[in-house]
């Protein structure tokens, strides 16, 4: 059994039969006939397309008599059939292309079917107006066979008058399979070139993608995302975004600090490397934040002597810093003090005060925070300028001066003179008040004979009294000398 190729999409099929024998029985008895070596052949339309399908076309020869052709009598006749499967595979190729002389990235293996398309991607960057050469390398495929072959015997009446004009009549058509066979066939053709003519600049912009709204705090930073922009150029373009803030930021994923709180508007654009531009307008909704505040260090101070409050605030986005108002509260039942995180104040008493400093935005959100304030009772001091010696019998002037660590007179309060001595102790004693200028005096006459002793001044607050909540005590001593008369 051969096949071939005998034209365009047409397609032979050849058989060659021997040693055939007919044998048959009829009212006449039994017969038998050897038949001719016989080689017949068949052709049809079977063109050969490279498409991935299978197409099976169906081939019959002519019949052929193996009875005499006799009036009325019985004849056989003899045909071959073929039922052709063909498989066909695409086509092979490698794809090269060139624009300008310059090589267009990069040559692909391509597989062909009538409905395939070949997506060529031209950059971009290479110079419109020049002419594209597409070109194809040897182009190969190869086809799939299967041959099954059929015996087909026609038995009938030869035609006749008998008993009346009649045509050849069959009374049956027997067919009989003989087998398959297979075979494949390589094709492969030349490869080739076309000028497609002039590439067309770019004109198809790029697409820029983004959120609708984004939602932040401020002061922090937020991601926006572009980057699902895209540009028929094969990269990304180049991204810009600019903000209602006045702030501008680039890349596919960038952030910005928005530094007041409110509705902010954005606008990004997409550039691809042609120039082509587009836009996505979106919104971004800037929560406001508590500012902080800050009361500054824990303090120590005397009544009386201002002390330096020096807190601070700090707010999340600067541009409502400058629009913090600061308010104190010193914890003394004054009147609280506003205008700014840095204030003197004057404590009355000495106590442990809580001094709160609120720090409040425009947008009405606050944060407290609080110093210790320690106030001390003031030291005081007291010198003795009266006599150091003098006769006994004799009215002696025992002056002392009293003030407070800061050099303020203390009038008004009453000083304690004491002559003593460390083995009789205390012998006598004499009070005065201070003026207004602290000083006191008192005027003692002497009733100790001759000797050394020591005289003490002192100053001991009254306990329970303003004076012992503001002041502590104080004394001093000097040495006093008795002469003879």
């Amino acid at each position: 059994m051969t096949y071939s190729n005998i034209g365009d999409g047409f397609l032979a099929v050849t058989w060659s039969l021997s040693n055939l024998k007919f044998s048959w029985s009829d009212s006449f008895g039994d017969h038998s006939i050897d038949g001719p070596d016989l080689s017949r052949s068949a052709s049809g339309s079977a063109p050969l397309l490279p498409d991935d399908q299978a197409r099976t076309y169906h081939l019959e020869s002519g019949a052929y008599d193996i009875l005499p052709e006799l009036p009325d009598s019985p004849y056989v006749a003899l045909s071959l059939a073929a039922d052709v499967t063909i498989s066909s595979k695409g086509i092979e190729t490698l794809r090269h292309a060139e624009i300008g002389g310059n090589a267009v990235p990069s040559d692909s293996d391509l597989y062909l079917d009538p409905s395939d398309e070949d997506d060529l991607f031209v950059p971009c960057n290479l110079g419109s107006g020049d002419d594209l050469v597409y070109s194809l390398g040897e182009l190969t495929t190869y086809q799939d066979f299967t041959v099954t072959s059929y015996l087909v015997v026609d038995v009938g009446i030869n035609a006749g008058l008998i008993p009346v004009p009649h045509d050849a009549i069959s009374f049956a058509t027997p067919t009989f399979e003989l087998g398959s066979s297979s075979k494949s066939f390589n094709i492969s053709a030349p490869g080739m070139s076309f000028n497609l003519g002039e590439v067309l600049p770019n004109n198809i912009p790029p697409t820029a993608v983004t959120e609708d709204e984004y939602f932040g705090s401020e002061g922090t930073a937020i991601t926006f995302d572009g980057s699902l922009s895209k540009s028929v150029c094969g990269v990304i373009p180049t991204l810009k975004w600019e903000f209602s803030d006045g702030g501008v930021e680039y890349g596919a994923k960038p952030k910005h600090t928005f530094e007041a709180p409110g509705m902010f508007t954005g606008l990004l654009t997409a550039t691809d490397m042609t120039g082509l531009t587009a836009t996505k307008t979106f919104t971004i909704e800037v929560d406001n934040l508590k500012p902080t505040a800050n009361a500054g260090p824990d303090m120590s101070t005397k009544w009386g002597i201002p002390v330096t409050l020096s807190g601070s605030g700090w707010n999340p986005g600067t541009y409502q810093q400058s629009m913090l108002d600061y308010a104190w509260d010193f914890g003394d039942g004054t009147p609280s003090a506003s205008g700014g995180p840095k204030v003197n104040h004057v404590y009355d008493l000495p106590g442990t005060y809580d001094a709160e400093l609120t720090v409040t935005d425009p947008g009405g959100l606050y944060d407290k925070d609080m110093a210790s304030v320690v106030v001390q009772k003031r030291d005081t001091q007291i010198g003795y300028f009266g006599p150091l010696s003098s006769s006994s019998s004799q009215m002696i002037p025992l002056k002392a001066v009293l003030k407070d660590e800061f050099g303020i007179p203390l009038g008004g309060r009453l000083v304690e003179f004491t002559i003593w001595h460390e083995t009789l102790g205390i012998l006598q004693t004499a009070t005065a008040k201070t003026d207004n200028n602290g000083v006191a005096i008192a005027n003692l006459k002497l009733k100790i004979k001759a000797g050394n002793y020591w005289i003490t001044t002192r100053w001991n607050p009254i306990s329970g009294s303003m004076d012992d909540q503001k002041y502590t005590r104080c004394d001093t001593n000097n040495g006093f000398k008795v002469g003879k008369k």
